[in-house]
């Protein structure tokens, strides 16, 4: 009897898909796991990989985590950019400046805070995460001004909403408030947000 398991060989991924399985696992590693105690190897036989893939396509465990947290930036812009062009797409009103695009966005704020949060306490850099955050604060400035509010005053707004939402997701304790406090803050934020136009005005801007 021929023994059939000899001849399958192991599937080989591309260095892009074996970057996203160690992104997705690393990720989903986190939901039930505290930073500092997620191990690569464990990463890498749940995908069924060689742990030293890690080095090859990252560095150390602390740049697949930088890595990561590159990535959720990048999701937050694809995931409020495709409910933008859903809204459009169907008609709906895009002049609403409430905090439901930030709802979608929300779970992956919340671990890229506590991502950088880490890293940066490992000793990483903090300028290592100022593009991937510019990011999203474009994405706001190029949404308000899309509204009519001045390039100004829509950076201003953008830039106390990202730092707003990243409280709420990493920093509330820290910072001594409650989830219900910031959230009246965020609320707040908004509500300015509708009169940004006028406000603009008054400061010459």
């Amino acid at each position: 009897m021929v023994n059939k398991s000899k001849d399958v060989k192991p599937k080989r991924y591309s260095s892009a898909e074996a970057t996203r399985m160690f992104l997705d696992a690393a990720s989903k590693a986190m939901e039930k796991t505290p930073l500092p105690d997620i191990v690569m190897q464990d990463l890498a036989d749940k995908i069924g990989l060689n742990h030293g893939y890690v080095h090859r396509y990252f560095g150390t465990r602390l740049d697949l985590f930088a890595a990561l947290a590159d990535d959720l930036s990048q999701k937050i812009v694809e995931v409020v950019t495709a409910e933008q062009l859903r809204r459009k797409d169907a008609n709906e009103s895009a002049a609403n400046l409430d905090n439901s695009l930030v709802e979608i966005a929300r779970p992956y704020f919340a671990k890229r805070g506590a991502l950088v949060q880490y890293l940066i306490i490992c000793g990483v850099p903090k300028k290592r995460f100022a593009e991937s955050t510019r990011l999203q604060i474009q994405l706001a400035v190029d949404n308000l001004m899309g509204l009519g509010v001045n390039e100004r005053m829509a950076t201003a707004q953008a830039i106390k909403l990202t730092a707003l939402i990243w409280a709420n997701g990493s920093y509330a304790e820290a910072l001594g408030v409650s989830a219900a406090e910031l959230a009246d803050a965020e609320a707040v934020a908004f509500a300015e947000l509708r009169l940004a136009m006028k406000t603009a005005k008054e400061l010459g801007w």
